[in-house]
């Protein structure tokens, strides 16, 4: 067994935030390029919606990303889930696994200051109940024909979504 063999998978964080200046998407490019080359297992972003740092959205920089790349999992660490509506999300996300052919990584998580939900439209209540019921209308989407969702939050019928994503039964949460 050589050394290659026995290196533990390791992923990297993508540059996408520019403190003093303006975004470089040329870096972006060679570094995404260099890392698979590298054979990194994964390329990761995270979510900055709001602050003084030019800091790219991650889900569109995935999909940049991905016309790059063939090979390293593409993941991102995390989004919000209380500032996104869960239907769009669903089909955004589904989009990228699509035109990455099954390479995309779901961090969702509640997210820890709640005047950005009012910002966005999320909950100034119930946030712990609004993010499981997303996250259940996005799971919904991406596996069902045709969900029926009666929720707090969410309530419709008969919505199908397609193209479903390509990992089954959906992208690793």
């Amino acid at each position: 067994m050589g050394l290659k063999d026995q290196l533990i998978p390791s992923g990297i964080s993508v540059p996408q935030s520019f403190i003093d200046g303006p975004v470089d998407m040329g870096l972006i490019k060679e570094f995404v390029i260099a890392a698979e080359d590298l054979e990194y297992q994964g390329l990761w972003v995270q979510e900055k919606i709001i602050g003084e740092i030019s800091s790219l959205e991650p889900i569109n920089l995935l999909s940049y990303i991905s016309g790059l790349t063939s090979v390293a999992e593409l993941g991102v660490a995390v989004l919000i889930g209380s500032t996104r509506n869960p239907i769009l999300l669903a089909k955004e996300l589904a989009t990228l696994d699509q035109m990455s052919n099954g390479r995309l990584i779901l961090g969702y998580a509640l997210g820890g200051n709640p005047k950005n939900y009012r910002l966005m439209d999320g909950p100034d209540s119930k946030r712990v109940r609004h993010f499981i019921e997303s996250l259940h209308v996005i799971k919904a989407l991406w596996t069902e024909g045709s969900p029926n969702i009666q929720g707090d939050f969410w309530t419709f019928g008969d919505l199908p979504m397609y193209p479903k994503p390509v990992q089954k039964p959906h992208p690793p949460i």
